[in-house]
């Protein structure tokens, strides 16, 4: 597993993968950030990676020139593995937070952690199997924590519809296999 594009682009993950990680293909991230571009820039962004896993969407968006990225998993040894990639790639530590909680949970109280926090953008990507991914984007809208056009991208599998919160529209939606990238805009107030 490598960075696609940008200051790191060619750099490979030094840890091994802990178990029960599904990481987004290299292509499938290319192809995402591709699709991006024709919406948003990334330089100068503030980012949620959330159910961040390997964190390789946050850290692909660091390498294209985001302001911050907000890592936010669950699993202790995950977490881990982010940091210690962090520290492989040598990354400012004012550039990255990890927040190591339950996704439901942080984004219901993400004031407490960070007051007056808002996201240009998020990625989204949860164990296929919990289907949290709509419950994930709905609190998103419903905390307010994202930015006017801000944009939500879902991963999912193949077979879940991504249920578009009252305030985002669907920008497109695409297939790859067994997975499915929505991408979401919130909708300008």
């Amino acid at each position: 597993m490598r960075i696609v594009s940008g200051n790191l682009k060619g750099r490979k993950f030094k840890s091994a993968l802990p178990d029960g990680i599904r990481p987004t293909q290299d292509a499938v991230r290319e192809t995402i950030f591709n699709i991006l571009g024709n919406f948003t820039d990334i330089e100068g962004k503030v980012i949620a990676d959330i159910c961040a896993g390997t964190g390789a969407l946050g850290f692909e968006a660091l390498s294209r020139g985001a302001k911050a990225v907000y890592f936010i998993e669950k699993n202790r040894k995950i977490a881990e593995f982010i940091e210690r990639a962090a520290a492989d790639f040598n990354l400012p530590e004012d550039s990255f937070s990890i927040i190591q909680h339950d996704a439901l949970k942080v984004l219901k109280k993400m004031n407490d952690f960070i007051p007056g926090i808002k996201f240009d953008l998020a990625f989204i990507d949860p164990p296929y199997k919990l289907r949290l991914g709509n419950g994930i984007a709905g609190l998103l809208d419903s905390e307010n924590l994202m930015n006017s056009d801000g944009i939500v991208v879902l991963e999912s599998d193949s077979f879940e519809n991504m249920i578009v919160p009252a305030g985002f529209e669907i920008l497109t939606e695409r297939k790859f296999g067994e997975t499915k990238i929505t991408l979401s805009r919130k909708k300008y107030v």
